[in-house]
């Protein structure tokens, strides 16, 4: 490593502490990362996953039971954070904070492994994704278990090369134990970002010591992992349907989001990146360590191949479980950028072109992804907002309001986005709900999804009902749309919102037997 930041004109950066440029491109990623958020935070109401989030707040043992405690660190951390407020702001603000952590990690990652000029380079790079973007800005666990992940990978660099802290390396063998104790309870895939490390600490010279020293923290993700599997963690999470190879696709261009001449040359920096760290540790295997090269390509190439080989044998998977490997992509492309600007012989003047080349192509990524990012939010488009709004401007006195429900064969259920929503409009009359029957408005995770008879046996106590249906999962089950719902009440109106959501209005037959609630 002294070797390769010597000629990189980058040893003070490796050996001793941050420059002053580093400290201004740090800068620049967490206003820019701020600056999104301020545009995000608000834009949206909660979506419906994100309302389950809310859901911890309001009953955080209901939660990690109905989740297996599958990101029982994440709602453990964000109940604490909902003790001074549960507005949608606030709650989406915690995972801005997990991303502004990982970017100062990244960069003393980025330093250990490429010097100062990845250093600058890395954080920049990693503010343009479009996915980390997404996690930073959503109340969800990604931005925390892609923080850990990172900090995970710090230690794991530091523990050959103690700093000059003297804090050495049982200090850093701890922090990471308590990443591989935390991770999958902040994801339960995190697994996959483990095996990762596992790979990356068993190349090179050294590897059985290193090995027998992170085998504690390697074990505890095992037992860790296997305990929530034992609890349910097969069957929670999100159901894609398509090949390993499409959804890799499509977690792609969650990096790439940009206009497609720079996607095309983002891609081809980090084939370069990954060719530059080949080279590097094949010129300094006599070395003590050389695989600290490989940090970025390990990082990026495992866990997207362990979680690729998982998808061909589970259909649980969306692309945001690749969001941890984000930050390996941010340090291969800067490598990419960094191996392209270097000039064959290095002088004060080529040095001086070389770093005005790397910034200028870091800043034209930056300013262009940037601008894709605050135009186009990539986030899925459920406007529970406007379907809370028409219910609370509409509703009479008297009205209930049926919802589609959490069921083992239909995990979708709209009442959670709704009543997150609800906290959000004025409201006059509020309808009550047919189950379970508790007052609208507090958000729990778990919910009774009634049979069609249930329903219309529930709905008989009122003259008007409002149903809210999410991917159609009322009418695909028949339970508005088959007797006896239908026998005993008339459809009045219905409306379509963006994200599948649908509300109608139904009134009770004048023959349909029991009175309305008053």
């Amino acid at each position: 490593m002294r070797v390769a930041a010597r000629e990189n004109g980058d040893l003070e950066a490796t050996t001793g502490g941050p420059t002053r440029a580093e400290h201004l491109a740090l800068g620049v990623a967490l206003v820019v990362l701020a600056l999104v958020a301020a545009n995000r935070l608000d834009s949206t109401a909660l979506w419906a996953d994100e309302a389950w989030s809310l859901a911890a707040t309001n009953d955080l043992t209901g939660s990690l039971r109905a989740t297996s405690g599958t990101m029982g660190a994440y709602y453990a951390t964000l109940w604490l954070w909902a003790q001074v407020s549960t507005t949608t702001p606030w709650l989406r603000a915690l995972s801005t904070v997990f991303a502004a952590g990982t970017l100062v990690v990244v960069q003393a990652v980025a330093r250990r492994i490429g010097g100062s000029r990845l250093a600058i380079v890395a954080p920049l790079l990693l503010v343009c994704s479009p996915m980390f973007l997404w996690v930073a800005t959503e109340a969800r666990g990604y931005a925390m278990e892609t923080l850990v992940v990172s900090v995970a990978w710090y230690a794991a660099c530091r523990i050959d090369r103690p700093g000059r802290s003297g804090w050495g390396r049982r200090g850093w063998l701890g922090v990471f134990f308590v990443c591989a104790v935390v991770g999958p309870l902040a994801h339960g895939l995190f697994i996959a970002q483990l095996i990762g490390i596992g790979v990356w600490v068993s190349i090179g010279r050294g590897a059985r010591t290193r090995l027998v020293a992170f085998a504690p923290g390697m074990l505890a993700t095992v037992l860790v992992t296997f305990a929530l599997w034992q609890a349910g963690l097969s069957s929670a999470g999100a159901v894609h349907v398509g090949s390993a190879m499409e959804l890799f696709t499509s977690w792609r261009s969650w990096y790439f989001a940009a206009p497609s001449v720079l996607a095309a040359l983002l891609g081809v920096l980090l084939l370069v990146g990954i060719g530059a760290d080949a080279r590097g540790f094949a010129r300094e295997r006599g070395l003590r360590p050389p695989h600290l090269h490989l940090v970025a390509s390990v990082w990026f190439a495992v866990p997207l191949g362990v979680l690729l080989v998982v998808r061909e044998f589970h259909t649980i998977w969306a692309p945001y479980y690749l969001s941890p490997i984000t930050p390996g992509v941010a340090l291969l492309i800067g490598g990419g950028l960094i191996a392209l600007a270097r000039p064959r012989r290095t002088t004060r003047s080529t040095a001086g072109r070389r770093d005005a080349i790397l910034y200028a192509g870091a800043g034209i990524v930056l300013v262009a992804c940037t601008f894709v990012n605050l135009t186009e939010p990539r986030r899925p488009n459920e406007d529970w907002r406007a379907a809370a709004r028409l219910v609370a401007t509409a509703a009479h006195p008297g009205d209930g309001i049926l919802f589609s429900g959490s069921d083992p064969a239909n995990p979708v259920e709209s009442r959670a986005g709704f009543e997150a929503a609800w906290r959000e409009v004025g409201h006059e009359h509020t309808p009550a709900p047919l189950s379970p029957p508790r007052p609208l408005g507090e958000v729990r995770r778990t919910e009774t999804f009634l049979r069609p008879q249930a329903a219309a046996e529930a709905a008989l106590r009122f003259r008007r009902v409002w149903t809210v249906d999410y991917d159609d999962v009322l009418h695909r089950e028949g339970i508005v749309d088959r007797s006896p719902f239908e026998q005993r009440f008339s459809r009045v109106d219905s409306w379509t919102f963006r994200g599948n959501i649908r509300v109608d209005l139904y009134e009770r037959r004048p023959s349909s037997g029991r009175s309305p609630t008053p």
